[in-house]
């Protein structure tokens, strides 16, 4: 790796926005020599990106620990300032892509994007140094100065959005809570069909009554309490046959957007509630739950209601609070006949 007091780095070479940039696959032992801890600078007007967070690296560390045969980490982003060179293996065909960048041992390199994932990874080679053969992309950026490696760092990372939460429940399989709580989605009609699995936000016109950031917390919350998914199921289908409208909403009798705005019982607090009593009934009668859920058919969602008022509708909102979430159990609770 080291010729003549210059790096020696395999690389692809690539062109964005008319420069050149190289990418390189990087072993992740030597990520402390290239890229040493204090290298970066106290005052934000001469450093590049945030200042480091310890629980940021140690979150990472742990996931890369936890999942040492499937972890994953994006490419680092690395400013050059130095009297680079670039052989190509050729000048025919493509070829020319790939070759050998020279990178002075005096220049510096800059992580633009990655500094948290760099740490991170040293952290993690003190207890698992056998991750030291494995490696991570590095995309290099040449003789950038400071202020446009601060550009960079803006430009990577002001276009980022944040992963909304049902995608993230939806996504992440390493959780079994969450293939539990998709289970019970997957096997009850009414929520599979009427749940938006993507967005916590639903549009004006959305033909969709829930989101899965409304009704996982509710779904998780009575698996914690030692409901199976296999009687989340059952109760789930009971909910949906003494709430009528949401039947209309499946037949086309009625609109989703309508029952949205003019029924409680597609609010998040109203899917707690209801968890709430499916705790309750299948502990008390896990063999004839079934009977007493039949009270629930006399209540009247509408918003209309003037029960909801300052009771879950506050200031004209829905708050999921402690003291919400009992009212509703209370609530509901005293149309079963128990």
């Amino acid at each position: 790796m080291l010729t003549a007091f210059e790096y020696v780095l395999p690389v692809v070479r690539g062109i964005q926005g008319g420069d050149e940039y190289y990418t390189s696959m990087c072993p992740l032992r030597f990520l402390p020599k290239l890229f040493p801890v204090g290298m970066g600078e106290s005052d934000p007007v001469l450093r590049v990106g945030r200042s480091p967070s310890r629980s940021r690296i140690r979150s990472l560390c742990r996931y890369i620990l936890d999942n040492l045969d499937s972890y994953i980490l994006p490419a680092l982003t690395v400013a050059i300032d130095g009297d680079t060179r670039f052989e190509p293996v050729s000048e025919e065909g493509e070829d020319w892509k790939m070759g050998r960048l020279y990178v002075p041992m005096d220049a510096t390199l800059t992580i633009n994007d990655g500094w948290h994932r760099r740490m991170a990874l040293e952290w993690a080679l003190q207890e698992h140094p056998e991750l030291g053969y494995e490696t991570i992309a590095v995309c290099f950026f040449l003789a950038m100065g400071l202020e446009r490696s601060q550009q960079m760092f803006y430009d990577l990372n002001c276009h980022s959005i944040a992963l909304d939460p049902g995608l993230g429940w939806l996504y992440n399989h390493r959780q079994w809570g969450n293939r539990w709580v998709l289970e019970v989605v997957r096997n009850v009609r009414n929520l599979r069909e009427l749940t938006d699995l993507e967005r916590s936000r639903l549009g004006a016109k959305s033909g969709k009554l829930f989101t899965l950031s409304m009704v996982y917390p509710a779904i998780q919350h009575m698996l914690d309490r030692g409901v199976t998914v296999a009687q989340a199921v059952l109760f789930w289908r009971g909910i949906g046959e003494v709430i009528p409208v949401w039947r209309s909403v499946l037949t086309g009798e009625l609109r989703a957007w309508e029952v949205r705005e003019h029924y409680v019982c597609c609010q998040a607090i109203a899917f707690f509630g209801l968890a709430e009593v499916g705790v309750t009934l299948l502990s008390l009668y896990p063999e004839s739950w079934e009977i007493y859920l039949q009270g629930l058919a006399a209540v009247d969602w509408s918003v209309a209601n003037p029960v909801w008022q300052d009771s879950i509708i506050i200031k004209g909102r829905f708050p999921v609070s402690a003291t919400t979430r009992v009212w509703m159990r209370d609530y509901l609770m005293g149309f079963l006949e128990t």
